[in-house]
């Protein structure tokens, strides 16, 4: 199966604490580390682990930090194809407390690929399946070539009366999913109502 993402990265320093501090509060970490992260990245490095390989289309901030994502990025199995922007790389801070829950502070904007970037766009009509986190309206475009389109719900929340909605509807036969199922492609939407908690 060949797979691929078109999204964003977050270089992610993480502290392991007991608690998240509460204001005015100073708290001492047990240990830490830094790694790329963010909704694309996660979604790549698993999908790689799944089908032995998968291609990452990103914007990368053109610094160190950025330049490190993509190092570790293809260190993790990725193949890693960047659009390097002026911008600095985005950047966040993680307390992962001792239950497990994670809070996270972002720093800096949300770098995505943009349709006219030269990466290679058009081996995302080969993918099987193509999974997006971030992306203009030409981006998505490119990834609505795959056999299979997966949007995260932040990616999905266009309507379909926007130019973007417009602009980026799949064409006849191929199938669009989202973490609330597979359906064939239709105009963007919203998910629908979640289940009470019981």
């Amino acid at each position: 199966m060949r797979v691929a993402v078109v999204g964003h990265v977050e270089w992610i320093e993480l502290a392991h604490v007991e608690h998240v501090p509460r204001p005015g509060e100073i708290v001492h970490a047990s240990g830490s580390s830094q790694l790329p992260a963010g909704g694309g990245a996660v979604a790549a490095v698993q999908l790689a682990k799944l089908a032995g390989e998968c291609l990452f289309l990103t914007a990368l901030g053109d610094d160190e930090v950025g330049r490190r994502s993509k190092r570790e990025l293809e260190r993790l199995g990725l193949r890693v194809e960047v659009a390097w922007r002026a911008e600095p790389q985005r950047r966040g801070f993680v307390h992962l407390d001792a239950a497990g829950e994670r809070t996270i502070t972002v720093l800096g904007e949300r770098l995505g690929p943009h349709g006219d970037d030269p990466v290679p766009w058009g081996e995302l009509a080969e993918a099987d399946a193509v999974y997006l986190t971030a992306g203009d309206p030409a981006a998505v475009r490119a990834a609505r070539a795959a056999r299979t389109l997966v949007a995260s719900a932040r990616a999905r929340r266009a309507r379909s009366s926007t130019p973007t909605a417009r602009a980026t509807r799949s064409p006849a036969g191929s199938r669009t999913a989202s973490a609330w199922g597979s359906r064939p492609a239709t105009p963007w939407r919203s998910p629908p109502a979640a289940a009470p908690p019981p």
